[in-house]
């Protein structure tokens, strides 16, 4: 386990030129999709109904193996005690400010989530009507996880094509998770198209922010251990 713990001297989360370009890109496509979704387009109505249908009139029955797999992680409870293993993980490791940092990330990203679903979700005439949050707060928290795990892996494994592997797999598994939204719990579409959109732009954002102040609070709050 030393060995493992070994090759985790950098700095958890790598510099990158591109990470400011991609918060506006996602930002702009889920601005995009949220404005379709506040004023129920027919763009928005089309996506939701031809993906409900595929759903529940094709893969349903044609890999209904899929929906088993993915009904068990698209659970809340699952989804918290994975961050809250997260946490533990990066703390065991003694990256205890990457620790603090995914935790408070996922509280913040849970209240702006709230926020933009009542922001969205209110009718002038009916009142507020709060359902299934858009962004998908569940699959929203399920990539943060993810790529967190990615990003662990990446100190771990060298190997491109294994990395390239493990990431397909993340990706599908986070695919089967959202099909199963919509199958059991009647998801929109639109709303797992949120997650990824806005989940993406958040992380990146959360990233910028580690990157940028993760030594300055690590001498202020004087935490031992790496970054």
């Amino acid at each position: 386990m030393k060995n493992k713990h070994a090759q985790f001297r950098t700095m958890l989360i790598p510099p990158d030129k591109v990470r400011k370009r991609l918060i506006i890109i996602f930002g702009i496509a889920f601005i995009f999709l949220a404005i379709q979704v506040r004023f129920h387009t027919i763009f928005i109505q089309v996506i939701d109904a031809a993906s409900d249908f595929v759903v529940h009139g094709i893969l349903a029955t044609k890999v209904p193996l899929f929906f088993s797999l993915g009904h068990f992680f698209a659970n809340y409870w699952v989804v918290i005690l994975m961050i809250l293993v997260v946490v533990s993980f990066l703390s065991f490791i003694n990256y205890q400010v990457a620790a603090w940092w995914f935790g408070i990330m996922q509280v913040l990203g849970m209240l702006v989530t709230w926020l933009i679903t009542f922001i969205l979700r209110i009718h002038w005439q009916d009142g507020p009507q709060l359902g299934e949050t858009i962004p998908s707060l569940l699959l929203m928290w399920w990539m943060q996880i993810l790529l967190i795990v990615i990003i662990i892996v990446s100190h771990l494994v060298k190997s491109r094509n294994i990395q390239i592997v493990f990431c397909i797999l993340l990706v599908s598994f986070w695919s089967i998770i959202m099909l199963d939204r919509i199958f059991s719990y009647n998801m929109a579409f639109t709303s797992g198209l949120g997650a990824m959109t806005f989940g993406y732009s958040w992380w990146q954002f959360s990233a910028k922010q580690y990157y940028e102040h993760a030594k300055h609070w690590q001498k202020v709050l004087k935490i031992d251990g790496r970054v």
